[in-house]
């Protein structure tokens, strides 16, 4: 089973040296399991998966949630960003190595100063996103496309796979599953191979992978209970001053909540000019993608002229600045990149 990580980070004494493997902001499915594989399999001494949230955020991603509890892993016994902050000044006197996964750019103010003020060194990366070319001399440096960036921590690890339990290969499965769809789109080799190596360790029925997807997916999509703000905060990342939400619901579910009052309130938080949001959910149409955009509307219709027609947006009346998208294969991994160059032409 896993170790109790924060308890680690706890007992560290004067002049550690240790290994941090952070996940990206959004602190999605993919992120954190790829986090705990990284850890779980990697041979060093002290190495101790972050997730990249306050600890408070974690229960607003209910199928990692679930994913832990059938796991039987503690969250008590992770690392957020409030145990580093509060482990400071001991991590201030240790030696530390970073691991990127499912990124290859440190996001968050947390992330950023232990490389700025701790001179942490960031010694591997392995990601499936667009390449920053940073860290250059990461080893290993693996940033290549697939659907699930767990995949290729749990191939570059394929010679310590045989210790991985049947609940632990069920928990690292997971994102593969929900990135795929089930094995069905976006899929490279390295998933596959993941999958296959996985499957091994599970002594698992035929229609496991259906079954369990469907589990997934049911307790990804469930926000019940979720404010207009849980759900801002519940997949999200940070560019400069430009925020993008990830939801798995339309936008015509927000008219239930004082959106412009839960926008502005977000923005401020965040000390952002421009608040996006993304949605990607099923109907009884098919599937479906949407953009909403809130900021000062000057930058808006800038930020809009650049991005409207790779996303093939067209306007909708659901509120001020909404659009249905045209390219669904569009996630935020293809939108980013495009605010990234707006940003760097403002």
């Amino acid at each position: 089973m896993l170790a109790n990580y924060r308890q680690i980070l706890r007992n560290l004494g004067a002049k550690s040296k240790l290994t941090l493997v952070t996940g990206n902001q959004s602190a999605d499915m993919d992120s954190t399991i790829a986090a705990l594989a990284y850890s779980y399999l990697c041979s060093k001494k002290d190495v101790i998966p972050v997730l990249n949230i306050p600890r408070a955020d974690f229960k607003l991603r209910k199928d990692i949630v679930h994913v832990m509890d059938i796991s039987g892993v503690d969250t008590a016994s992770l690392v957020f960003l409030d145990d580093l902050e509060s482990s400071w000044e001991k991590l201030s006197a240790s030696s530390i190595d970073l691991v990127l996964v499912d990124h290859n750019k440190p996001q968050g103010s947390v992330i950023q100063d232990l490389i700025s003020k701790l001179n942490a060194k960031v010694v591997s990366i392995l990601d499936h996103h667009d390449d920053e070319k940073l860290f250059l001399d990461a080893n290993p440096r693996i940033v290549q496309k697939c659907g699930s960036c767990t995949s290729l921590v749990i191939t570059h690890f394929k010679e310590q796979t045989a210790k991985i339990d049947p609940k632990l290969a069920k928990m690292f499965i997971s994102p593969i599953l929900i990135d795929t769809n089930r094995l069905r789109s976006h899929v490279e080799s390295v998933d596959t191979k993941a999958y296959d190596l996985l499957t091994l360790r599970l002594n698992a029925k035929p229609d496991f992978s259906d079954n369990y997807a469907e589990e997934l997916f049911a307790a990804k999509n469930n926000v019940e209970g979720l404010s207009m703000l849980d759900l801002l905060r519940k997949d999200y990342k940070e560019y400069d001053t430009v925020g993008i939400s990830s939801l798995t619901v339309g936008l015509s579910y927000l008219q239930k909540f004082e959106v412009r009052k839960s926008l502005e309130a977000w923005k401020n938080e965040r000390h952002l000019d421009v608040v996006i949001i993304l949605t990607a959910y099923r109907d009884k149409y098919g599937f479906n993608r949407e953009l909403m955009v809130y900021g000062d509307p000057d930058k808006l219709d800038t930020l809009l002229d650049h991005i409207k027609g790779p996303l093939g947006l067209t306007q909708t009346r659901i509120f001020p600045y909404t659009f249905r998208q045209r390219v669904p294969k569009f996630s935020r991994k293809q939108v980013a990149p495009l605010v990234q160059e707006w940003l760097e032409s403002e």
